[in-house]
């Protein structure tokens, strides 16, 4: 026999210090099926702001996640899902909207009273955040690198950088796992703008490394969108693999359209001689970065 949930009866999942939801669980109390809500999600993917209508939980924030969340008869996370989306209380409000039934809407109230309105204890908050210092040794020895090589004054920025990245005001609230995720995060910020547009001290890139990189850039969004055309049909024979591909068609679209407009700013001064056999790898590449602005 099942269990009979409500919102005013199941205990919120926590996720940077404020109640989240699953989609399947959004969907059994809103007396629908998770595709749909997938489905309102991906075909109304501009209206949901990733950090404020939910948020996409992978790697060692997933492990963690499934474990606080092991002992929970409401909840249940497949063991072989690799990526979740959990739901703030605006994109429940967005999903209800969507949905437009009177159960939506009267328990999207229910949840706003009995679930979203439950906050974290700080002592809670201290459990499940803290760090310990020598833990956080590899992610200081980076900040102070970054420094060397050139950030110079900015050095506030980068840790407001981690701060905003990992939900944190301090990061002694980082959870250990998820210092070299930190590293990694300030090592892929090298070479970019930081503070005011100042580059980091790295050497340029040649001409033939840009274009290999608007090529690798082409070939990565080429493969997301083939994911896209793919996820209905895994989630119409309810596959396994379908909550998977949902989740890179939509997080790696915010992904690369922010690598794509980094390459098409260092790029803004080619222009492809129209007859040279040198240039021909950049006129098939440039106006699918440049959307067709050629």
């Amino acid at each position: 026999m099942s269990t009979q949930i409500s919102a005013e009866t199941i205990s919120p999942i926590m996720h940077n210090q404020i109640p989240v939801i699953t989609t399947d669980l959004l969907a059994q109390l809103y007396g629908t099926e998770s595709v749909r809500i997938r489905q309102n999600h991906s075909r109304n993917e501009s209206r949901f702001v990733a950090g404020k209508h939910y948020f996409l939980v992978e790697g060692g924030e997933l492990r963690e996640l499934k474990h606080r969340v092991s002992q929970s008869y409401s909840v249940k996370i497949a063991r072989n899902v690799r990526s979740l989306v959990l739901w703030t209380e605006r994109g429940a409000a967005r999903h209800a909207k969507m949905l437009e039934t009177d159960q939506a809407w009267e328990v999207f109230e229910k949840l706003e009273d009995c679930y979203f309105s439950q906050k974290e204890t700080a002592e809670q908050i201290r459990k499940v955040r803290q760090c310990t210092a020598r833990q956080l040794i590899p992610l200081r020895q980076t900040v102070e690198r970054l420094i060397t090589i050139g950030v110079g004054q900015i050095y506030p920025d980068i840790w407001k950088l981690v701060h905003q990245r990992f939900g944190v005001e301090h990061i002694h609230q980082l959870r250990p796992e998820q210092v070299s995720e930190a590293v990694g995060f300030l090592n892929g910020l090298e070479g970019e703008y930081l503070a005011g547009g100042k580059p980091l001290a790295q050497g340029h890139f040649t001409s033939a490394d840009l274009c290999a990189l608007c090529w690798l850039w082409n070939a990565a969004e080429y493969m997301r969108e083939h994911i896209e055309l793919i996820y209905p049909a895994l989630e119409s024979i309810k596959s396994e693999y379908a909550a998977g591909f949902y989740a890179m068609a939509s997080e790696y679209r915010m992904t690369l359209e922010d690598g794509r407009r980094i390459l098409e700013r260092e790029t803004q001064s080619v222009i492809p001689h129209p007859d040279s056999a040198a240039d021909a790898d950049w006129r098939r590449v440039l106006p699918r970065l440049r959307r067709g602005r050629l």
